[in-house]
């Protein structure tokens, strides 16, 4: 599973209720608007995210 955050819209994989909504606002407070946030799931469930410059 990957989501993706950009400033427009969050992609989200509904089965998966651990991972927490946070609004456009908040997350593009958080990160100034410089990256896209990648979560995706890792091998023991964990959430891993990566940050990728725009």
């Amino acid at each position: 599973m990957i989501l993706y955050f950009c400033p427009h819209q969050i992609y989200k994989n509904k089965k998966h209720k651990m991972i927490t909504e946070l609004t456009v606002e908040e997350m593009a407070s958080i990160e100034g608007g410089e990256y896209i946030i990648i979560y995706r799931l890792g091998p023991n469930g964990e959430i891993i995210m990566e940050r990728k410059n725009i």
